[in-house]
């Protein structure tokens, strides 16, 4: 099975006591009311100095919209630092699941993308300063992401501004979450 390498590589990490955040069999039914503000800064260096990473096994829903967002700790404003994970902004590009970090995207298609479960890595540093985003253990992006990152890890929806921390309407998402693993370097 396609998940059995995530078995795999959860039994080669450290001991639980490295956990930062986990949750599972969770599901966001596209309303503020299920999606989550974890309140973690991901890349507060202070916080997490030898960085972390995350694993996400989810699977999409019916119902998303243009730029739903599944996952993301990225800024929301310019420059845009930081990474996401969500639905094609356009009827285009609906099918495709687009994980991005700062400007550097994939475009993933999967027709039809509702209903198709997914597989989401991120290691974090990365080759000494770089992110790693792989998708189903492929589809990799590797960037640098610049420490100013100042918006929290949310779930399910994405913030429209990172001061109030009020969310973006249009943005939240259906989705399915088998499992979100979080571990500390």
């Amino acid at each position: 099975m396609m998940y059995d390498w995530l078995l795999r590589r959860f039994a080669q990490q450290p001991s639980a006591s490295n956990v930062i955040y986990k949750l599972e069999n969770y599901t966001c039914d596209g309303t503020a009311a299920t999606a989550i503000n974890t309140g973690l800064y991901l890349f507060d260096t202070s916080r997490y100095p030898n960085g972390w990473d995350l694993y996400f096994d989810f699977t999409v829903n019916s119902g998303n919209g243009g730029n739903a967002s599944f996952l993301r700790c990225r800024n929301a404003a310019t420059p845009y630092n930081g990474f996401t994970i969500r639905r094609g902004a356009t009827d285009s590009t609906a099918n495709n699941l687009c994980p991005q970090i700062n400007a550097t995207f994939k475009n993933i298609v999967k027709n039809p993308l509702a209903g198709t479960r997914f597989i989401i890595t991120i290691e974090t540093p990365y080759q000494s300063t770089k992110t790693r985003l792989l998708t189903d253990g492929s589809n990799e992006i590797n960037v640098n992401i610049p420490t100013s990152v100042i918006s929290p890890l949310v779930i399910g929806g994405e913030l429209a501004d990172d001061t109030t921390q009020e969310w973006n309407p249009e943005r939240f998402s259906y989705i399915t979450i088998h499992s979100l693993i979080i571990i500390s370097k």
